[in-house]
C-alpha cells in the first residue's frame, strides 16, 4: 500500500463516474441503468483500500460494513452515501450538503484532508476545488496528477493513445504490442480486418473508449466476415460511437493467460515508480472481466520478469510526462510464454483492493503467506439480505479455523439483485480454487431449493 500523509483520509468510490459517458451510449434504458448500477456497486471494494481509519463515500449503503469492521479489523472505517445517488458521485457530494459537510467535518480542526478517488474525473476536480474555496480545506491529492497534466488520464484511457505512446517506449524491449492499426472510420477498420484474415490471422476490433469488453469483437480467420459485414457491425454498435477504431492481431493460445500489472507513480520529486502487484485475470461469458488471482506461483512464469520490466519502463516514462497515481497494464500471453500488452487503465483498478487489503493485514510480503482470488460478480440465485448470505456460506467465511483462509465479502450492495463479489484467501492457487468451487456449490444448492 502506498503511504499517504498524516491528514485524515477520505476515499471517493466514484467508479461509475469514470465510465458513465461511455456507458451512456447504450440506447436501451434498462441495460444502460444496469451497467451503471453495476459500476456503482463495485465501489464497495473501496472499504478495504488505504488501510484504516478512513471515511469512504459510496453510492449505496454497504451491507457488509460490519463484517469489514469487526471481522477484518477495519474498526475506524466509516461509510457515508447520498440519499439519491446518481452516476456522478462527486456531483452528488457537492450538491448534497450533508455529504459535503461530512467531508469538511472529517478534516478535523486542522482543516486538512487527503482525498483518494477511484479515478480523477472532471467531477472529482470540481469537488476538490469546492472543498478548497468554499470550505477552506487544505486538500492533499497523492494519487492525482497536477491540473495541467490531467489530459494524460483520458489519453492513456483510449486504445489509440495507449498504442501510440507505449509502442514507442517499448521499441527496444523484448515485450511488444500485438501488431495493430489505428483507423479513422468503420470502413478503414473493416479493410484492416480483411488484411489480417487474408493472412489467416484472427484479429480483434476495439472501440477507442471502453470498459469490461463492451465495444470489442473478434474477427475469426476460419470464418471471416466480409468487409461490408464488419463495417456494418462497427457502425451499428453504439459503443463505437464516432471515435477512432483500433484493429490488432488477436494473440491466441491454448491456456488463454491474461496477466495484469499495476504500478504506482509518485511525483518525480517524491521517488521512483513502484510495482504494486501482478495478477492473472479471470473472464467469463464474452470476455467480461470477473476477477483476478494474485499468487507467488506466478513469479516463475516465463512472462513474469519481462512484463515487470516493461511495466516499470512505462511507469518511468509516464512519470516524466507528469503522471501521478496508479495504473494497470493488461496483457495476453502466447504459447511460447511471451506477453503482449493490450491496454492501460489509468486509475485504481479491479485488483487494487486485493493488494491494499493484503498489504494492510499481512504486510508487504503477503504472498509468502496467502494466495488471493477476487471474484465479481458471483451469482447467488434468489435475492437475499446479507445475513441470509452469511448463513448460506456458513463455514466458508474468513477466517477458517483461525487461519488466513476463507471468503471475504467485497461487493455486497447487489445481493438484493442476486449477486455479490468476494475475495477468497488460501495458501495456494489450488486451495483458493477449491474454496471457490465449494462456494459455488453452496450457492447452487441454494438456487435449487
Amino acid at each position: 500500500m502506498v503511504a499517504h500523509n498524516t491528514s485524515p483520509v477520505a476515499v471517493i468510490a466514484n467508479v461509475a463516474e469514470a465510465f458513465w459517458e461511455f456507458l451512456d451510449r447504450d440506447p436501451n434504458p434498462d441495460s444502460r441503468a444496469y451497467r451503471i448500477r453495476t459500476e456503482q456497486y463495485r465501489g464497495d471494494r473501496t472499504l478495504i483500500w488505504a488501510g484504516d481509519p478512513k471515511l469512504v463515500i459510496t453510492s449505496f449503503p454497504v451491507p457488509s460494513l460490519d463484517f469489514v469492521r469487526q471481522t477484518l479489523g477495519f474498526l475506524g472505517t466509516e461509510v457515508a452515501y447520498p440519499s439519491h445517488p446518481s452516476e456522478l458521485l462527486c456531483s452528488d457530494i457537492l450538491h448534497q450538503s450533508d455529504l459535503f459537510n461530512r467531508l469538511v467535518e472529517y478534516a478535523g480542526p486542522a482543516r486538512k484532508l487527503t482525498l483518494i478517488p477511484y479515478a480523477t474525473t472532471p467531477q472529482f476536480v470540481e469537488l476538490v476545488e469546492a472543498l478548497k474555496s468554499k470550505a477552506g480545506l487544505a486538500v492533499s491529492l497523492p494519487e492525482t496528477p497536477l491540473p495541467h497534466n490531467q489530459w494524460l488520464l483520458h489519453y492513456l484511457d483510449t486504445k489509440a493513445g495507449f498504442r501510440s505512446l507505449v509502442s514507442g517506449w517499448l521499441s527496444n524491449s523484448p515485450v511488444q504490442l500485438p501488431e495493430g492499426f489505428i483507423c479513422q472510420t468503420p470502413k478503414e477498420a473493416a479493410q484492416v480486418a480483411q488484411w489480417f484474415t487474408e493472412q489467416k490471422r484472427p484479429c480483434i476490433i476495439k472501440a477507442n473508449m471502453g470498459t469490461n469488453g463492451y465495444g470489442n469483437f473478434i474477427v475469426s480467420s476460419d470464418q471471416p466476415l466480409s468487409e461490408q459485414q464488419i463495417a456494418e457491425k462497427i457502425s451499428s454498435d453504439p459503443f463505437f460511437g464516432l471515435d477512432l477504431v483500433v484493429v490488432e492481431e488477436l494473440v491466441v493460445s491454448e491456456n488463454s493467460i491474461s496477466p495484469s500489472l499495476e504500478c504506482f507513480v509518485p511525483p518525480a520529486s517524491v521517488g521512483s515508480p513502484q510495482l504494486t502487484y501482478i495478477c492473472t485475470q479471470l473472464f467469463e461469458n464474452f470476455g467480461e472481466f470477473c476477477g483476478v488471482v494474485v499468487s507467488k506461483e506466478q513469479r516463475t512464469a516465463l512472462w513474469y520478469a519481462p512484463l515487470v520490466e516493461a511495466g516499470l519502463e512505462i511507469a518511468r516514462n509516464l512519470q516524466l510526462l507528469g503522471y501521478v497515481g496508479h495504473f494497470d497494464m493488461d496483457a495476453v500471453v502466447d504459447d511460447a510464454g511471451r506477453p503482449y500488452p493490450v491496454e492501460i487503465n489509468p486509475r485504481r483498478t479491479g485488483g487494487t483492493h486485493v493488494h491494499d487489503f493484503a498489504s494492510y493485514v499481512f504486510g508487504p510480503n503477503y504472498l509468502e503467506q496467502v494466495t488471493l482470488l477476487s471474484r465479481d460478480p458471483v451469482n447467488i440465485g434468489p435475492a437475499m439480505d446479507f445475513s441470509g448470505l452469511l448463513k448460506v456460506l456458513d463455514g466458508l467465511w474468513y477466517p477458517i479455523d483461525n487461519k488466513p483462509r476463507g471468503i471475504i465479502p467485497t461487493v455486497s450492495s447487489p445481493i438484493y439483485e442476486g449477486e455479490f463479489g468476494c475475495l477468497i484467501l488460501g495458501d495456494s492457487q489450488a486451495e483458493v480454487l477449491d474454496l471457490q468451487s465449494k462456494m459455488l456449490r453452496a450457492l447452487s444448492t441454494q438456487t435449487e431449493r
